[in-house]
């Protein structure tokens, strides 16, 4: 499975972890890839996009995968993924310098989009 992920060009890719509000959308509301706690509108999680294999497969997908913002979701990366733990998560424009220091102070590597 490592190889399939490991050898698939798109595994180069950089990786943008991204601190944003949930949207209203057609279909299931995501899911924490870690507690699988469901993403409701206007919740705030942490999006990144990545390669997985899916079960039992023999080929690799990309897709976006949803995280809680707390730390211990945010480091329990699935194996069957090429995603790597980030060194920093952006914030968009929309959060302010108050709620980005509240998520540091949770021990998240957020930034401002800006830095």
């Amino acid at each position: 499975m490592q190889d399939l992920l490991s050898n698939d060009p798109r595994s180069k890719n950089q990786q943008v972890w991204t601190l944003e509000k949930t949207k209203k959308k057609r279909g299931q509301a995501p899911r924490c890839q870690a507690c699988r706690k469901i993403q409701n509108e206007d919740e705030v999680m942490v999006t990144v996009k990545g390669l997985y294999v899916p079960y039992e497969q023999n080929f690799v997908r990309e897709t976006m995968f949803y995280f809680c913002p707390k730390q211990q979701c945010i480091k329990k990366i699935p194996h069957w993924t090429n995603l790597k733990p980030p060194d920093r998560i952006r914030a968009d424009s929309s959060f302010t310098d108050v709620t980005i220091a509240a998520f540091k102070d949770n021990g998240l590597p957020i930034c401002n989009s800006v830095d």
